[in-house]
């Protein structure tokens, strides 16, 4: 069987049976990538028109006709005998007035890349093959492998450094076209970041956005997610060091700046940075002493992958539904190997934007019943100047028995229910199932614990 290949994303290229084709006539070259990439039939003096404007109809069509003649000569057609190997080298099709081509067996790129994209999409809204589960996981992450291997098809614009200057139709074709497979290219991007970042590969989606960046250096849309992922990561400074890339880019090609809301979110990492790079600085210390250094002291360090596996799962509980917006995330290790300092520099992370942090915690062997609950929420209700707009009385008094100050508070919260679990009755059940206050109509937790090897996780 022949195998042909017809590559318009970068420079035009046919390949049969993995022998690149010359072309001595550059529209018959046109032709052929139009019919290729349009698809379906199309009249002969629609093609005359499109490719010889210049020209009257009897002269385009002699043209149009020689174009054809010499395609199928470099295509291998006329070399075709027998009424078997006519078919099978089919390429061309022509049907009395109408021409286009025979996309069966074809590989075409354009294709290629626009089933990935379609696949993408199926995958975020919830109807690819993967499904759920363990075999849903296992074929999510073919659907990356896929989608990562689908990007190398993409190698430049959509024909690349081709142009007919007396075809001004064609022109605005190919601009049109242009413009389209960008798209169609970005969105691929996107998509498979997105993926990669739901599935803890934040190095991988870096490198998809580095990949979206080098082919549109001049928009901001691939810088702006490059800094945001790099910043999530815990990399500040490579943050800061692409959006000075893309500044400079942008000043020296165009003579502009980047977009206000690009400029502010450069400042906001640079105070970051700042910030990082003063923990070691904070605390002033003699140079003879022989104290052990702080946590604070320390510079974070060697647990980027580490933080962006957090990352990512934070992410995922935003950008989640109800069925998937809980994340409960396990940080296991031998004693004294930052643990600890990672679940802090993480929730500061989070804390600086916007989360609701409330963070509890017990030692093995120690510690009160429900203590680290009631660690976690004493300092939110602290934070509260009416704790009773939060909840209702029922549920107040019902709170009060891991926080007995309430009822200190409150002297006229109503008696608590007796021991059996039951769920306080009136407008009070109705609000609680909607909101607390000033909280999220739909909070996301995104929970997690650190533990020494071998000891047993809370439940």
């Amino acid at each position: 069987m022949s195998i042909r290949r017809i590559s318009l994303l970068g420079h035009p290229e046919v390949s049969f049976e993995g022998r690149p084709l010359r072309f001595r006539i550059k529209k018959a070259l046109a032709l052929l990538c139009y019919l290729a990439a349009e698809g379906g039939s199309h009249t002969r003096r629609e093609l005359a028109e499109l490719l010889w404007p210049q020209s009257d109809e009897r002269h385009a069509r002699t043209a149009l006709r020689s174009a054809l003649a010499h395609l199928r000569k470099t295509l291998g057609e006329e070399r075709a005998h027998d009424e078997e190997k006519v078919q099978e080298n089919r390429f061309l099709l022509a049907d009395g007035d109408l021409l286009g081509v025979e996309l069966r067996g074809i590989d075409l790129d354009l294709r290629t890349l626009e089933s990935a994209v379609e696949l993408a999409r199926s995958e975020a809204s919830g109807t690819s093959p993967g499904g759920s589960g363990v075999d849903g996981a296992v074929g999510r992450r073919d659907l990356i492998a896929h989608l990562e291997e689908t990007l190398g098809v993409y190698q430049g614009e959509f024909m690349k450094g081709f142009s007919l200057e007396d075809a001004p139709e064609f022109e605005l074709w190919l601009e049109t076209e242009r413009e389209r497979w960008r798209g169609v290219f970005e969105e691929l991007c996107q998509r498979l970041a997105s993926l990669q970042v739901g599935d803890g590969e934040m190095r991988e989606a870096i490198d998809t956005v580095r990949l979206w960046t080098r082919h549109a250096p001049l928009d901001e849309a691939p810088y702006r997610r490059l800094v945001y992922l790099l910043s999530a990561a815990g990399d500040s400074t490579g943050a800061l060091l692409a959006y000075e890339d893309f500044r400079n880019t942008l000043k020296r090609r165009l003579g502009l700046e980047p977009s206000p809301q690009m400029r502010e979110l450069a400042e906001r990492l640079r105070e970051e940075d700042e910030e990082r790079a003063s923990l070691g600085r904070s605390v002033p210390r003699s140079e003879t002493t022989t104290t052990p250094l702080s946590a604070l002291e320390v510079p974070f360090a060697g647990r980027h992958e580490e933080f962006g596996a957090l990352v990512s799962e934070y992410h995922a509980a935003c950008a989640g539904d109800r069925a998937v917006r809980t994340r409960m995330v396990a940080v296991l290790g031998e004693a004294g190997i930052g643990k600890t300092r990672l679940a802090y520099e993480f929730l500061g992370w989070a804390r600086a934007r916007g989360a609701d942090v409330l963070k509890g915690g017990v030692s093995e062997g120690a510690g009160l019943p429900y203590g680290p609950v009631v660690e976690a929420i004493r300092p939110r209700i602290e934070r509260e100047r009416a704790p009773d707009d939060l909840l209702e009385d029922a549920w107040l008094s019902e709170l009060s028995r891991l926080l007995p100050e309430l009822k200190d508070r409150y002297s006229d919260l109503p008696p608590r229910s007796p021991a059996k679990r039951r769920r306080p009755r009136g407008r009070s059940s109705r609000r609680s199932r909607g909101r607390w206050g000033p909280w999220p109509p739909a909070p996301r937790w995104c929970s997690f614990w650190t533990t020494c090897s071998g000891s047993t996780p809370p439940r």
